[in-house]
C-alpha cells in the first residue's frame, strides 16, 4: 500500500480491493484499485471456463484489447478474439515479416470492408494469425 493510504474493501464484483489515497494535483481523497481492469477481464474468462461455460471466441471493447488479454485468450485459453485495437499497434503482414522485425503501424494498411488478412501482432509470445477487420463507416 502507498504510504498515508488506508484499504477498505470494495463493493466490486470480484472482492477486489481498493485503496483510499489523495490525489496530490486535487487535494482530494480517491480510491485505486489493487487489482486492474484487465486482470479483473482475464478473471471472468477463467471462471467461465471452469463453470464450463462453452464458448469459441471472446469479444470486447478496446478498453480491454491489451497484449496481455490477447495471449491469455489464445495461449492459455486456446480462443480466438474479436478484439478492437488502435491505430498505432504495430503489426508484420506475413511470418517472414516477423521473424524479421519488419513491423508497420495498422493505420498504414489500407483496408477495405469485408476484406481480411492474416496479421502477426509484436511481442512475444506471436499470436498468430489474427485477422485485421476495418472499421467501416456508417
Amino acid at each position: 500500500p502507498q504510504s498515508g493510504c488506508k484499504t477498505h474493501p470494495s463493493t466490486g464484483s470480484q472482492g477486489q480491493r481498493a485503496e483510499a489515497c489523495i490525489d496530490k494535483k486535487t487535494g482530494k481523497e480517491k480510491r485505486i484499485s489493487l487489482v486492474t481492469k484487465n486482470k479483473i477481464f482475464r478473471g471472468f474468462i477463467s471462471q467461465a471456463r471452469a463453470d464450463s461455460i462453452k464458448f469459441k471466441d471472446v469479444t470486447s471493447d478496446n478498453w480491454f484489447s491489451s497484449k496481455e488479454n490477447m495471449i491469455d485468450i489464445k495461449i492459455k485459453h486456446k480462443k480466438d478474439f474479436v478484439l478492437p485495437v488502435k491505430s498505432n499497434r504495430t503489426l508484420a503482414v506475413s511470418e517472414q515479416d516477423r521473424r524479421e522485425c519488419n513491423f508497420i503501424s495498422i493505420e498504414s494498411l489500407r483496408l477495405e470492408a469485408g476484406y481480411t488478412s492474416n496479421v502477426y501482432l509484436s511481442g512475444k509470445p506471436s499470436l498468430t494469425p489474427v485477422n485485421p477487420i476495418p472499421h467501416s463507416s456508417p
